[in-house]
């Protein structure tokens, strides 16, 4: 294990630490900001008022928005998932 030392302090480095650039972070709060304005704050009665079709697609979506970052293409070229469009 190699450390940096700044300013006197030491911070450890590890090689099992993934790389996170601004870019990845800018995409995965884009992402967290699509879950939370659709799907993660949807009212419960609301919910409970959708066809289980509905509630379905709800599911498939959210959990194609929470696997973007493992897209082959992260984070230069993503396929964002298509919203249902009543939702």
């Amino acid at each position: 294990m190699f450390a940096n030392i700044i300013a006197n302090i030491t911070v450890p480095i590890s090689n099992t630490i993934p790389k996170v650039f601004p870019i990845d972070i800018g995409l995965r709060n884009l992402r967290d900001q699509l879950l939370k304005d659709n799907v993660d704050t949807m009212n419960p009665i609301r919910y409970a008022s959708l066809t289980n079709d509905q509630q379905a697609e709800i599911a498939t979506y959210r959990q194609a928005l929470l696997d973007v970052p493992q897209q082959s293409g992260w984070p230069t070229a993503i396929e964002w998932p298509t919203k249902p469009t009543w939702l």
